[in-house]
């Protein structure tokens, strides 16, 4: 082997540490390189330097030149070729032979056409890179009859691409040449672009068709400038566009040390020579490089790249270097791909011959992209516009999902790269390997190898050998790997294994990529989102899917598992694997306690112990390669010395042995030299300078760190051991809390600059990529080259705070600044990323640095905040303040973060409680939002509350990760409500009386028992997947899935068990109780084990009693003995078990509880329960507990413990469950299902340890839900000059209040406290409120305003309707009042307090009024069929639009179809208005107004004038407005026309009204369906715009006559403000003031608008 490997002991790596060598001398070495050479070459493209001149030293032998093999070149497909005349010929497309190209030379400048085609493409270009030249760069050995882009010919997918070189002086002769990179690219442009001109009307441009360019070394910055500066200017923005993907070979994208080297020899050459522009281009400090590489980033977004680097040295003089490291050679992008190439800088551009695996890496990638343009259309619009969509790239997709976009072959071929030919093949020989690898098990265990060996052993190395051996061999399987490393802390975790697995997968085996695209589009989920987590993946993808499938066998290769971030819960998960496809594991790791057979649930286990012996040839395999490539050929006794010398120190360690022979490389030359090599470790470094700053690190830091593209990495996690293990007799120790303290000071104080803000803005409005896929990401990526410290400060501050002293006032000081100045930058710099996991775990790491400190920082915080810094004492609290706010803050505004992240200045600080840490420090700025009107001065641990229905009752909740459901037994209806918006998603039915609802272990299906029949449905979908018919009348008792979601086990009252299969609803084995002499009649509680092999019983006064099932048929039940003393099991009301299944809790009659485990009889009672309902967290750390009163508590296990409570006066709560993260709880009282989310379970409190939390009482909460009783806000109305607003609330009383602060000022009248208010107006001269309650009762007031807190109220008139109000409507003078109900419409003289006059329609009347825009004698009528116009004191007709023969009246201008928004479900047909014609109109929900039966025949209405009855048949107008221009009248209409006919469609459309006569239809020139699914609430209409409430909770506006494009977004609310029952009140007045009803208050967001 050679390569990463590992030591084992202190001893071993000291004696590995090599000597520190200045600068300088290294410099000088380079320098004599490059003045030596016989043969001298570019250090940066290892290309000829012509005529540079040679200092001749006789003892410098000619360095460079490599000798090859003689290669038979295989005949070329013969095509068309233009001759010199440029002229096409069928001679063929061979190569000229050798001797008649050399005569060419030298190679031509400029775009050179090698290969023609009459039909092509598209073309492939290729630049050579600094010192190269057209072809001879592109020859092996720089022969030309090896020039392998005529390889290309023969190769399918190429063969029809024409190939053309270009060349350009880059050479260094003359001060003529004396050029930049910018020259060469506008060179290349000009050539691209005039290429055609004067070779006849054959040619084809290039331009037309795709093209490809192929770079190497300093030709890839060409490229990329010239890709840069085609995109800007307009003449080449034809040609470049067709640019499809761009290959780079070691181009050195960050620049190369060696080039100002270069420079300065150039510089003081005898000839006189120049410098060179750009070859100063290429330094690693270059502003040209900083600028391209920042410019390219912008503009290439619909590019494939492709960057392939050196992994040989170069022989430069007597020394070897890497021209062009991997850190400059890959561009770091997210759609770049990235590989290794086994060649040094000169040969990666140059192949032996076309088995060369160099060669075949670079034409499969091209390969690879023009079989992509096959498959797709042809126009390149069309191509962009799929691949966006994710339907013709399933990669980007696989991507989206997984979240992975490093591919695992990558690192793979790292790790194979530094493995030698010929080792580690020794473990296919052994007898046990073997065995793992052919042996066929049944596919329900996993067969698990485990590689157990000590540190730096090689372990990595040879699961890399097992994955090319399994995939080598073909045995068939497919293989998926991975290499944990604790070094990495993303790809240690065990989340990330399993979507590198999930990638890999996906990307061999068809079937399930298939099934994990469908999950994503039904679900939406994406696996690397903050909400994924192990168990999440494990279950939804790995259980739900993979483990599903019949598939062949998988092969699992998991490096350094005990490095993982949880080892144990990775295993254990494992070997409980219950598959239909055989898996085999091969682990490896360092000694760690392996699970015992008792333990891997039957899993097969070998494990192989890894000794010296195993490895030794290896090691001296390896020793003899590197000792070969520094010793001349005639040193052998030097070799063996030196080979002995480290087998006999080496025991086993790779990692020491290659340590020792790096520092050998240059340390050989006496035997003390070798000596102190091997045995001493010089400790202080010398330095002149920093010239390249990874190289100082390495030099300053010896062989502990490596530099792996850049990243900063402990060579092993041994050395981490080492330096961080404090003993007495070690030389090196860094004391772990002092170094995270160092590096959390150095975070935080770069996060602490006001400059971040504009910076991070500046960030969110720049230009993107058009690749959605890295939409997001793309805008953090842009401040990478300016800040690369940036990324890392913003992720982990809080890690390494959470690692630091307690003990430290400055980090505590620079950390509550940090809070309170700059945290809010920090969010907007998470959103920019949109991982929003950096927040919860930043969160989580502050809990646990609060934690750590000492008593005198653990104080209270005192009831008010004075200052921006508070006292020491009170650290802890204030710093869990500030995590309790952040994690709060993720779940409420997260999604709307990542749209605008710098939103969290203006519009999320002011919308956090007021005593909240954000509040506090950031609520009250300029330039935002203003919030106020109803108290929050605390985050609301109730999320939201949904209704079944009134007329319905909930039975049961339970929880998925995506959604919660609830239960309506009596119809056997299950409503789907998204977790995150909590809003109804789908309605499952089961149209029978349903007992038992049950999910499966992934939580995608979902099983009801109804009365006849047993159902299994998709919860995504709400289809019904199979269904089970009852044979027998006995009442379901227990329901669960089987191990696999294929198996339903039924529990009936009868005492027996039976487990179906569900694919063929055969019986697969039935347990039954048979003595029913002992055990006889219905149990009144039956629970089945989490693993389905127990089964819990327990009769009425009787114990509860536990069989073994089913096979343990005969064997006697575990009887619960009564060894309390008390009645309490006898008299059991339910019971629960413990998700282990070793015990069960029995929750008696007397509310008491006990925890029985039942194999050792011992019991535990808890009499200070008191519960009446009880659940069990899926971890089994919590209790969730209520009682008669309705209160709920938390618990925590196993003392059961208070952790938290909640007084709860809204009635008993009967059902519980918790969310599957356990950071939720949901209840059923009545019809509502509650959902809560407390601090307590948002921070990771249920984690402390047992004496913490039993000695500490600050995690106790209580809060009164509701505990002042406010009525509810039923209708609100608002004062034209936006100082007041009225509102009517359920107990029948109309308010004034005051508009800037909510306050009640004064009450207007009381209806009956029976009836709820159910409409307002207010006048636009704020002289007469009207209200009207659901029992119809109409009454008005005139108000009058003597000061801003007195006014004076007079009566008007106070009458029954006698049928339901829908519409209240003041005329332009205000003397006149339209009062319309379901039945009839009166017109009411406020000043005479008489009623004028009245009209009766009858029902079915769908219609609203409005003021005649023109004519203020006249209102005008519209319903979805008629426009009428009526005179405001007769209520007569003046005249109407009779139908057209599209069966409309007077044809709205413009519709907009809302069937597809979820308003279509939101709002039904009996929703009515609100306020006046002059104010914005809102629509209401089906419960408000109540409509009371009446009949003309019941209350005769008299001097009516009969009118025409058109009956609407159910279809109504719900709301109207008219624009502030009065140039359109708007209408929210419930309807179908005849061109879009949708039986429950909603429409908003717009009348003109300057042609109310015309009746043809006409339309706007807008999509509509586009603005369409945007609406998720229609609020009204604001000026000369539409309001609506988008899908994210932001109010937006909408211009009639723009596009969509102007659909302006102006901010957001949190969504549990709006609920079904309070929705249709949210409001905008004139001014632009939000008004919103919640809980009996009203909520008032003012300046909103103007953003």
């Amino acid at each position: 082997m050679k390569g990463d490997h590992k030591t084992n002991t202190r001893r071993g790596f000291l004696q590995g540490l090599h000597g520190f060598r200045p600068l300088h001398a290294s410099t000088a070495s380079h320098m004599f390189t490059l003045q030596h050479c016989s043969a001298a070459e570019d250090p940066v493209s290892n290309e000829p330097l012509n005529e540079l001149p040679i200092v001749n030293v006789d003892s410098i032998s000619t360095i460079g030149s490599q000798p090859i093999e003689s290669v038979r070149r295989a005949p070329l497909y013969t095509r068309h070729r233009r001759d010199v005349n440029g002229k096409v010929s069928n001679s063929g497309g061979t190569l000229p032979a050798a001797e008649s190209l050399r005569d060419q030379l030298p190679d031509p400048l400029g775009l050179h056409l090698v290969y023609d085609h009459p039909e092509p493409s598209g073309d492939i270009v290729f630049v050579h890179g600094l010192g190269g030249t057209a072809k001879k760069t592109w020859s092996w050995n720089k022969e030309e009859d090896l020039f392998w882009p005529g390889w290309l010919a023969d190769e399918d997918g190429l063969s029809s691409y024409r190939i053309f070189t270009f060349g350009y002086n880059s050479n260094f002769k003359g001060a003529g040449t004396n050029l930049n990179i910018n020259d060469f690219a506008k060179d290349l442009l000009f050539q691209m672009l005039t290429f055609s001109v004067g070779l006849g009307n054959d040619s084809v441009p290039i331009g037309h068709q795709p093209i490809f360019f192929v770079a190497h070394s300093m030709g890839g910055l060409v490229v990329k400038k010239a890709y840069v500066l085609g995109k800007q200017d307009a003449q080449y923005t034809e040609v470049i566009s067709k640019t499809r993907g761009i290959i780079f070979l070691a181009t050195p994208h960050r620049g190369s040390q060696y080039a100002k080297i270069l420079n300065n020899i150039l510089s003081t050459a005898p000839l006189g020579a120049p410098p060179k522009g750009y070859v100063a281009d290429l330094h690693t400090q270059s502003r040209f490089l900083e600028d391209v590489n920042e410019q390219f980033r912008i503009a290439c977004g619909n590019l494939q790249l492709a960057s392939f680097f050196e992994t040989m040295k170069t022989n430069v003089g007597v020394s070897k270097i890497l021209v062009v490291e991997k850190e400059s050679g890959v561009l770091g992008y997210p759609q770049e791909m990235s590989n290794p190439l086994n060649a040094n800088h000169h040969t990666v551009c140059k192949y032996r011959n076309r088995e060369d695996g160099n060669y075949i890496s670079v034409r499969n990638i091209l390969r690879l992209w023009t079989s992509r343009l096959v498959q797709l259309p042809a126009t390149s619009a069309s191509i962009q516009t799929q691949r966006l969509t994710g339907k013709i790239d399933w990669i980007k997709t696989i991507e989206v999902i997984s979240g992975i976009r490093e591919t695992a072959e990558e690192e793979l071929k790292t790790h194979r790269s530094k493995t030698l030919d010929g080792t580690c093949e020794w473990i296919a020989l052994k007898e046990t390997f073997v065995e793992w690898v052919e042996t066929l098990d049944t596919p329900q265990k996993p067969r698990v190898f485990w590689l157990v060996g000590l540190p730096a052993m090689g372990k990595t190395m040879l699961a890399s050998h097992v994955v090319d051996y399994l995939s080598v061999r073909g045995v068939g399987g497919d293989c998926q790997y991975h290499y944990f490393s604790s070094g990495n802390q993303n790809k240690r975790t065990i989340a990330y294994c399993l979507r590198s697995i999930i990638s890999q997968l996906a990307h061999t085996n068809e079937d399930f990529r298939e099934k994990l695209i469908t999950f994503h589009e039904e679900n939406g989920v994406s696996l690397d989102s903050q909400e994924q987590n192990f168990g999440f993946i494990w279950e939804k993808i790995f259980e739900g899917i993979i483990f599903k499938m019949v598939t062949q066998p998988l092969f699992w290769i998991l490096d350094a598992v005990d490095e993982a971030n949880d080892p144990s819960t990775l295993v254990t998960s494992i070997m409980k694997i219950q598959s239909h496809t055989p898996i085999k594991v091969f682990f490896t790791s360092r000694p760690m306690k392996i699970p015992s057979a008792s333990k891997t649930f039957g899993s097969p286990i070998t494990t192989f112990l890894l000794t010296e012996k195993d490895t030794i040839d290896d090691i001296r395999a390896y020793a003899h390669d590197v000792v070969d490539e520094f010793l001349p050929d005639d040193a052998q006794e030097v070799r063996g010395i030196i080979i002995d010398e480290i087998l006999a120190k080496a025991a086993g360690s790779f990692l020491w042995v290659r340590l020792a022979l790096e520092t050998l490389h240059d340390h050989w030359h006496t035997q003390d030299d070798i000596s102190k090599a091997l045995n001493e470790w010089p400790w202080e470094p010398e330095f002149t300078g920093f010239v390249r700053l990874q190289d100082t690190i390495v030099q300053l830091c010896g062989n502990f760190i490596s530099v792996d593209n850049g990243k900063l990495s402990l060579i092993h996690d041994t050395a981490r051991h080492f330096l961080l293990n404090d003993r007495p007799d070690a030389t090196a120790f860094i004391d772990p809390e002092d170094g995270h303290k160092h590096i959390a000071t150095v975070c935080i104080d770069y996060l602490s600059d006001d400059k971040w803000k504009g910076t991070f803005k500046t960030l969110e409005n720049s230009p993107t990529t058009e690749n959605t896929i890295s939409l997001k990401t793309d805008r953090m990526l842009l401040a990478e080259a300016q800040h690369p410290f940036l990324n890392y400060a913003i992720c982990f501050w809080a890690f390494h705070v959470s690692k630091s002293s307690p003990e430290s006032d400055h980090l505590s000081l620079v950390l509550k600044e940090f809070l309170a100045k700059y945290c809010l930058s920090w969010i907007q710099a998470v959103a920019l990323l949109t991982d929003f996991r950096f927040v919860t775990r930043s969160a989580q790491s502050l809990i646990t640095y609060t934690r750590r400190m000492p008593p005198r920082r653990r104080g209270h915080i005192p009831g008010s905040l004075s200052g921006p810094l508070l006292p020491p004492n009170d650290d802890a609290k204030t710093i869990q303040s500030w995590a309790v706010d952040f994690v709060r803050l993720v779940r409420k505004f997260g999604s709307n973060l990542v749209q605008s992240p710098s939103a969290i200045h203006r519009y999320v600080a002011p919308l956090c409680p007021r005593t909240s840490m954000i509040g506090t420090f950031y609520g009250s700025r300029e330039r935002s939002i203003s919030v106020t009107g109803f108290p929050f001065e605390n985050w609301d641990d109730c999320l939201a509350s949904v209704s079944v229905g009134n007329e319905d009752t909930a039975s049961t909740v339970i929880a998925t990760e995506t959604y919660f459901l609830t239960l309506i037994s009596n119809g056997g209806t299950l409503i789907a409500w998204q977790a995150n918006t909590c809003e109804e998603v789908l309605r499952i039915y089961h149209n029978e009386y349903v007992s038992s609802v049950a999910v499966d272990s992934s939580r995608t299906l979902l099983a009801t028992a109804g009365s006849e029949s047993y159902r299994i449905w998709d919860i995504t979908s709400g289809k019904e997947l199979h269904c089970l018919q009852k044979t027998a009348r006995n009442l379901t008792e227990a329901l669960a899935f089987g191990s696999t979601g294929s198996e339903l086990v039924i529990g009936l009252d009868d005492c027996s068990v039976t487990c179906y299969d569900l694919e063929s609803s055969q019986t697969k084995w039935r347990f039954a109780v048979t003595d029913h002499s002992e055990f006889p009649g219905c149990p009144f509680v039956m629970e089945l084990s989490p693993d389905l092999t127990k089964l819990a019983l327990a009769w009425r006064s009787k114990p509860p009693i536990v069989w073994d099932m089913p096979e343990a048929q005969s064997r006697r039940p575990l009887k619960c003995r009564n060894w309390i003393g008390t009645l309490d099991l006898c008299a059991p009301k339910a019971m629960q078990w413990q998700p282990d299944g070793n015990s069960i809790l029995v929750l008696s009659q007397n509310t008491e509880v006990v925890e029985w485990h039942f194999y050792d009889g011992e019991q535990h009672k808890f009499d200070h329960i008191k519960a009446h309902a009880m659940t069990i967290s899926q971890d089994s750390k919590l209790l969730l507990t209520s009682n008669i009163m309705g209160n709920i508590s938390i618990w925590t296990f196993p003392r059961l413990e208070p952790l938290y409570q909640l007084d709860n006066e809204s009635g008993f709560v009967k059902c519980l469950a918790f969310s599957p993260d356990n950071r939720r709880f949901y209840g059923i009282i009545g019809s509502i299902c509650n959902v809560w989310e407390p601090d307590t379970l948002l921070s990771p409190y249920q984690h402390r340890r047992r004496d913490e939390i039993s000695s500490s009482s600050d995690h106790t909460a209580t809060e009164a839900l509701l505990a002042d009783n406010k009525p509810e806000v039923n209708a609100i109305a608002y004062s034209s000059d936006d100082k007041y607003f009225c509102t009517g609330n359920e107990a029948g009383l109309v308010s004034i209040h005051n508009a800037h602060d909510g306050r009640r000022i004064r009450k207007v009248s009381t209806h009956n406290s029976t009836s709820s208010i159910i409409l307002l107006a207010w006048s636009h001269s704020n002289k007469y409120i009207v209200s009207a309650d659901e029992a119809s009762r109409v009454v008005a007031k005139r108000v009058e305003a003597k000061e801003a807190i007195a006014w004076s109220v007079f009566p008007v008139f106070d009458f029954y309707a006698h049928a339901a109000v829908q519409q209240f409507l003041f005329n332009a003078t205000e003397k006149l009042l339209l009062i319309s109900t379901s039945l009839a419409d009166m017109v009411w003289d406020l000043k005479g307090q008489k009623e004028l006059c009245c009209r009766q329609w009858g029902p079915g009347q769908g219609r609203k009024w409005i003021q005649h825009p023109f004519q203020k004698e006249m209102l005008i009528w519209i319903d979805p069929f008629a426009v009428r116009t009526f005179s405001w004191k007769e209520l007569t007709e003046i005249n109407s639009s009779q139908p057209s023969t599209t069966g409309n009246l007077a044809d709205p201008v413009g519709k907009v179809d809302l069937a597809r928004s979820p308003i279509a479900d939101s709002i039904s047909t009996s929703l009515t208005i609100i306020g006046n014609a002059n104010s914005t109109l809102s629509p209401r929900t089906e419960n408000t107004p109540i409509e009371r039966p009446s009949t003309a025949e019941q209350h005769p209405i008299t001097e009516s004038t009969a009118v025409a009855r058109t009956d609407t048949k159910g279809k109504a107008v719900l709301w109207i407005a008219l624009m502030d221009n009065k140039q359109y009248i708007v209408y929210l209409c419930k309807t179908s026309h005849s061109s879009t006919s949708l039986s429950h469609g909603l429409y908003l459309e717009f009348l003109s009204t300057s042609n109310f006569q015309i009746r043809q239809p006409h339309s706007l020139t807008s999509d509509f369906d586009d603005l369409a699914a945007q609406i998720i609430y229609l609020i009204g209409v604001y000026k000369d715009s539409v309001v609506f409430l988008d899908q994210d909770y932001w109010i937006c506006t909408w211009r009639i006559h723009d596009g969509l494009s102007d659909v302006t977004r102006h901010f957001f609310i949190p969504k549990d403000w709006l609920v079904y029952s309070t929705m249709h009140m949210a409001a905008l007045n004139a001014q632009g003031t939000f008004f919103c009803p919640k809980q009996g208050d009203v909520a008032i967001v003012r300046h909103g608008m103007r953003f």
